[in-house]
């Protein structure tokens, strides 16, 4: 196989991994939209065909109110929900501007307004666009999803010869049962990169806390085509 083969075989194994990518988080934001979005403002509809002909007769106001208040509330939180989703999809535009480790650098330890701290170790190469936005959801999302244990994320960027590394480390004393679903949550959360041919190593430990290491491709790899970097 020459050069310009290989090249090619590269370019088009890449297309149909962001493909795959893609098409998952479509997947994964219409569930979100149907069964939390949806489910409520079917609820909402529901309680207002029931409260509007009790309005127009003036009868059990008492009911009414408390109906609507209660409503009131679960379309907050479906909002609160919706926000948090749109927060997980979004970028900030700097991080295309400068790149994943300078954009890191250039937060000061915050990713998700939680206590983190970050280091860059050796020249951290720059990946296409669409790379470099999914690793930093995944940062997003997990230092979000670890928001509870209150104590400090250390997110360290390895350049490690052709093949950048990821560590996150967060240190717990006590296990408390929740351990599975957090593995559960962070293999969802990863699988993304996983799909781009990325490695996920976790482990959780009351000795050690947990460590999870994302083995990204190869850079020559994913450097190859600039058309899945736009």
């Amino acid at each position: 196989m020459d050069q310009q083969t290989t090249g090619n075989h590269i370019d088009n194994l890449l297309l149909l991994q962001t493909v795959v990518h893609y098409e998952y988080q479509l997947h994964a934001l219409a569930d979100f939209l149907e069964q939390e979005i949806g489910h409520t403002l079917a609820n909402a509809r529901q309680e207002l065909k029931s409260a509007l002909p009790l309005i127009e007769a003036g009868i059990d106001a008492e009911l009414v109110v408390a109906s609507l208040q209660a409503l009131t509330g679960e379309i907050s939180i479906s909002l609160q929900q919706l926000q948090s989703t749109v927060d997980d999809l979004r970028t900030p535009p700097l991080l295309d501007q400068l790149g994943l480790a300078a954009y890191l650098a250039h937060t000061k330890n915050s990713i998700n307004e939680h206590q983190e701290q970050i280091q860059i170790n050796g020249d951290f190469p720059r990946f296409p666009t669409s790379l470099e936005r999914m690793i930093y959801r995944a940062l997003h999302r997990i230092s979000k999803s670890l928001q509870e244990w209150q104590s400090t994320l250390y997110i360290t960027l390895q350049a490690d010869n052709e093949q950048p590394l990821i560590i996150i480390r967060q240190k717990r004393d006590i296990l408390d049962g929740s351990e599975d679903d957090l593995l559960l949550t962070i293999a969802d959360i990863t699988r993304p990169l996983k799909l781009l041919g990325s490695t996920i190593e976790t482990e959780i430990s009351s000795q050690s806390g947990l460590s999870i290491s994302i083995i990204l491709p190869p850079v020559n790899v994913m450097t190859h085509s600039t058309r899945t970097g736009t």
